[in-house]
């Protein structure tokens, strides 16, 4: 889109007019409460910023905010950080000017209480980036505080996200772009508001109003996803030339040079032209009769055994190959940077990968920009088939990704191309499990308890067993809802340290109870549970999408012998609940044989990804497996 010269037009002027500082009406000091959410501490009266860049100068950012707290636990909102990409002194904050706004309710005189310039402090976050942090003075209940700022800024090309929504309730929220003639900017829109509202016209002046708070909700890793959003990027820009006419000069030229610039990154080209240093580790943990697929999990689990992720994420690796090879700590671009080296030098097709991980938010692909990734990953084609890897998390076994690298697509750079490509979730979260539950004496009834975990549920029940400490404990959780008191005889723990297999619990139990069968009638709570022990999704609506994480397959059979002289009553039906579209299904079934009582309840998830409108289906789903969990199964003494 290109920007002509921007004049503030009436109706804008009218805006700042309204949000002047100081100047607070009648109606703001009377909310007691919005109606966005009655139950919000504080609330945005206005949010108004505004972006001017010209040709030789740096942009400059100008904002103008005032809440009102409404609630005691809104006080905190008075403590404010101005977060600025501080490295290489790229931008600057100055210019902050701040007011405590108090009204006496009796006398309606209003006291200023001005934020002191001593009181306002600097604070490193980390390497990249700083904070200017300060608190308003006397807040209460009914305070209305305002703070006002400049950002002057060195990234050009990346000119300024606006976020139209925040944590709070907000009445009013605008932001105006002031960008001189001659300068090409795309504009993209992210929500629902935006792009119905000024989607099809050309405008540099956008506003919203009655905007709800964006709040995290269970299942989503990044409420900021759906806020009401808008981003300028510089594409490029006209110059005169000594003919009289000018010159489109472009900032971005795509992807293909975004590849080009990471393929020249000064570490990276180390892992690509340094071979020696590879030479003695292939020899060491590869052999010549290895095939391919044994050759990339032999280099894969070597990496995981001896590099240790240092827990920061990186696009860039931020050591060479040797220095590397000699430290065994580094980032995630550093860990699997060594290993597409390791792969590459044994004669296979890898790759490095750039995504966003799920916490980061969403890839625009008309945006080429190396910031709208965070994580490198490696990639390797063998026969065909590519499996993707991430090294730096020693829980994960070969071609599985840690869920927050799931991403929709990433950014493969080969050696002398690049390409988009899906990343398709290539495990799953898989239990089955088996039970026998022997009541045919009363005094020494058993029970033997078996499940095998693969994928996602392998390293999930890893990562419970080392948070318990305590391997009897973890066991006894698992009868939970029998109503009836078990003692642990065995416990086997089969690859607990291996996620190269899958990760198998085996239980004996024991129980005595000579009143067991004294009555005409046993109730008895089923033994069946899933890793949804009950429905998460209790909450009456859904604003977010549900990230289930990974796809699942839960199966579970239980064989109950029951005691002499007893019968099933009332045998439980056959039920079945399907997911629309294929997303996913749960069966229970039972069946009588002799004196045997058999059980199997299963649900499977093939896509974990619902909208908001497929919440209630979602809920019903859940609601269904959590019925046939709680089931309660009668047994009746023969002629009674």
């Amino acid at each position: 889109m290109i920007f002509a010269t921007l004049f503030v037009s009436v109706s804008q002027q009218v805006n700042a007019e309204q949000y002047k500082w100081g100047k607070v009406t009648s109606a703001e000091w009377q909310l007691k409460e919005t109606p966005l959410d009655t139950n919000a501490n504080a609330v945005v009266l206005s949010d108004v910023a505004e972006l001017s860049f010209a040709y030789g100068a740096p942009a400059v950012f100008r904002r103008h905010r005032r809440i009102k707290i409404l609630k005691q636990e809104g006080v905190k909102e008075a403590n404010i950080q101005i977060p600025y990409y501080s490295k290489d002194f790229s931008e600057s904050v100055n210019f902050i000017k701040a007011e405590t706004l108090n009204m006496d309710p009796e006398t309606k005189r209003v006291e200023v209480l001005p934020v002191d310039e001593k009181d306002i402090f600097v604070i490193n976050i980390n390497e990249n980036w700083s904070a200017k942090k300060f608190a308003f003075p006397g807040v209460t209940v009914g305070s209305i505080i305002e703070y006002s700022y400049v950002v002057e800024s060195k990234h050009f090309i990346e000119l300024k996200e606006w976020n139209f929504q925040c944590n709070l309730p907000t009445n009013h929220s605008e932001f105006t772009a002031k960008i001189d003639q001659g300068f090409d900017v795309k504009v993209v829109y992210r929500g629902f508001q935006l792009p119905a509202k000024y989607g099809k016209i050309k405008t540099s002046h956008w506003e919203l109003d009655n905007l709800k708070a964006i709040k995290n909700e269970p299942f989503y890793p990044n409420a900021e996803d759906y806020a009401e959003t808008i981003r300028l990027q510089l594409v490029g820009y006209l110059v005169g030339d000594p003919t009289g006419g000018s010159e489109y000069i472009k900032v971005i030229d795509g992807w293909e040079a975004i590849a080009k610039r990471f393929r020249e990154g000064d570490y990276y080209v180390t892992y690509v032209r340094d071979r020696d240093f590879t030479k003695p580790i292939l020899k060491s943990i590869v052999d010549t009769s290895d095939n391919a697929l044994a050759k990339a999990q032999k280099i894969f689990y070597y990496i995981q055994k001896n590099y240790t992720w240092n827990k920061h994420r990186d696009i860039d690796p931020n050591l060479s190959s040797k220095e590397m090879s000699e430290k065994r700590v580094g980032t995630t671009s550093d860990i699997n940077m060594m290993l597409i080296s390791l792969l590459r030098n044994s004669g296979l097709d890898a790759s490095p990968v750039l995504i966003s991980t799920k916490d980061h938010g969403p890839i625009t692909k008309a945006f080429p920009l190396l910031s709208q990734f965070n994580q490198l990953i490696a990639s390797v084609t063998i026969d065909g088939k590519t499996y993707f890897l991430d090294a730096a998390d020693d829980s994960y076994p070969f071609g599985t990704l840690p869920p927050a690298d799931i991403a929709t697509a990433g950014f493969k750079i080969g050696q002398n191309d690049f390409t988009w490509i899906d990343i398709p979730f290539s495990n799953k979260f898989k239990a089955d499990s088996y039970m026998k539950v022997d009541f045919s004496d009363p005094s020494a009834s058993t029970m033997y308890w078996r499940t095998q975990y693969d994928g996602y549920a392998a390293v999930v029940i890893r990562e419970k067993l080392e948070a318990e400490g305590n391997d009897e404990m973890f066991a006894r959780r698992l009868i939970l809802s029998d109503g009836y008191n078990w003692d642990l005889d065995s416990l086997s723990i089969q690859n607990r340290k291996d996620n190269q297999k899958p990760l198998v619990i085996a239980c004996y139990f024991h129980r005595s109870d000579s009143n067991f069968t004294a009555k005409d009638r046993i109730f008895l709570n089923s033994i069946s549970h899933f890793s949804f022990e009950h429905n998460p999704f209790t909450a009456p609506t859904r604003t977010l999408p549900v990230d289930l994480g990974y796809p699942y397959e839960e199966n579970m059979v239980v064989v109950y012998k029951l005691p002499k002289g007893f019968m099933v009553k009332d045998k439980p039906a056959k039920s079945d609940y399907m997911l629309p579209n294929g997303k996913g299904a749960a069966h229970f079934m039972a069946s009588t044989s002799g004196v045997f009582l058999n059980t199997k309840l299963s649900f499977t998830v093939s896509n974990p990804l619902f909208f908001p409108n497929e919440y209630p289906m979602l809920q019903q789903f859940f609601n269904y497996i959590s019925q046939e969990q709680d089931q309660v199964f009668v047994f009746e003494k023969s002629g009674s």
